[in-house]
C-alpha cells in the first residue's frame, strides 16, 4: 500500500523535472528512486488494459497519489510535439483513465521541453537553445495562453515564426509584423 505523505514527500523532493504549482512533470529518462518505480508499476498495470501502450513524460500530481502517463510521439522531432495520449492512473486504488487527443484540432502541446530532461539527453542543448530563441522574441511571455496547438500557432503566425523540426526559422521577406529582438537570432 502506498503512504501517501512518502509519495508526496518524494514528488517535492525530486530534484528534476518540470516543476507547477500541482504538479511535476519528468521524462522517463530522468526518472529515478520511488518515482521511477511508481510509473513503471503504473505502466505495466496500465500496459494489461490498454494495447499498445507508451509513455515519454509522467505527470505527478503533488497532493494526491495520481500520476499520468503522457505520450508524446514526436518529443525528440518536433518543436512543440502534440500529446496523443494520456493515462491517469490513481495510486492508492489503481483506477485508471485514458484520454485520446490524438484527432483533436486543437491538443495541449509542451514548451521548455529542457526543463523535462537531465543535461546528458541527446537533444538536451538544441531544446535550450530553442526556449532561449523564443524567450528573446517573446514567445512564452503570458506561456499559460499558448499551452494548446491553435493559440501557439496564432503566436507563432502573428511573428512570422514557424518551425522546422526543432529549429525556429525567421519570418519570410513578406512578412510586415513585428518581432522582439530578432536581430540578436536570426541575423537581421
Amino acid at each position: 500500500m502506498l503512504n501517501i505523505n512518502t509519495y508526496k514527500q518524494a514528488v517535492k523532493e525530486f530534484p528534476n523535472g518540470k516543476t507547477l504549482p500541482d504538479a511535476l512533470y519528468i521524462h522517463r529518462s530522468a526518472l529515478s528512486g520511488m518515482l521511477l518505480d511508481l510509473a513503471l508499476e503504473a505502466f505495466e498495470r496500465a500496459s494489461e488494459q490498454i494495447e499498445g501502450l507508451q509513455f515519454n513524460l509522467v505527470k505527478f500530481h503533488r497532493y494526491k497519489p495520481v500520476l499520468s502517463l503522457l505520450w508524446y510521439p514526436t518529443f525528440d522531432s518536433e518543436a512543440h510535439p502534440a500529446l496523443h495520449r494520456t493515462v491517469i492512473v490513481n495510486l492508492s486504488t489503481w483506477e485508471m483513465t485514458q484520454r485520446s487527443y490524438m484527432n483533436s484540432k486543437n491538443p495541449p502541446i509542451l514548451h521548455r521541453k529542457e526543463l523535462f530532461l537531465l543535461p546528458n539527453y541527446p537533444l538536451f542543448e538544441d531544446f535550450v537553445s530553442l526556449t532561449r530563441e523564443e524567450e528573446e522574441i517573446g514567445l512564452l511571455k503570458e506561456c499559460s495562453k499558448v499551452g494548446f496547438r491553435r493559440q501557439w500557432e496564432e503566436r507563432c503566425s502573428s511573428r512570422g515564426v514557424s518551425f522546422d523540426g526543432n529549429r525556429m526559422t525567421p519570418p519570410d521577406s513578406s512578412f510586415s509584423g513585428t518581432i522582439f529582438g530578432s536581430s540578436n537570432i536570426f541575423g537581421g
